[in-house]
């Protein structure tokens, strides 16, 4: 008898807090890519296809989807956004692969500073970073390809005390 397991349930509307983001990388190395890390602290199945990431949630400011097609991101799982999703495989050591899935497109993400805000399709706010590079460590000489990690997921997503470099692997 062969016990494998598929996940199964239905999606519920995303709401503030329900995914953050755990991870970004903002200034890839050569050749590299930027991605966003999304974690789902609630106790809900998200639909990734429903999710949003934009610069601005304005009226007319450009806003992206996640993936068109359905993706069950659920409770205490995490996925990797990015436009090449073999770039960055290339570039560092994933250990779930399939937890990354390549987005058309994602906003603009500066190297110095930036903004990001995570939204639902009825355009509430799910999560909103407001980063700078100057959270990085200090005494690093160079982070061209070290993202900024979260520390809690429960704590402040704009709080630059829970946010520190990641490994460059």
């Amino acid at each position: 008898m062969n016990n494998q397991s598929i996940q199964a349930g239905l999606a519920a509307t995303a709401q503030a807090s329900d995914v953050v983001m755990n991870e970004i990388l903002f200034n890839p190395k050569p050749e590299g890519v930027d991605f966003i890390e999304l974690y789902n602290k609630s106790n809900h199945i998200i639909d990734c296809s429903e999710l949003l990431v934009s610069n601005s949630l304005q009226l007319g400011s450009t806003s992206y989807k996640i993936t068109q097609q359905p993706l069950l991101l659920f409770p205490g799982n995490y996925i990797v956004c990015t436009e090449n999703k073999n770039a960055l495989l290339k570039q560092y050591l994933v250990k779930n692969p399939e937890q990354v899935i390549e987005c058309s497109t994602l906003p603009s993400m500066p190297d110095d500073a930036g903004i990001i805000i995570l939204s639902n399709q009825q355009g509430v706010a799910i999560d909103s970073l407001k980063y700078s590079a100057k959270w990085h460590f200090p005494l690093l000489h160079d982070v061209e390809g070290v993202s900024l990690e979260r520390i809690q997921f429960k704590g402040n997503t704009n709080d630059a005390s829970n946010w520190h470099s990641a490994a460059s692997t």
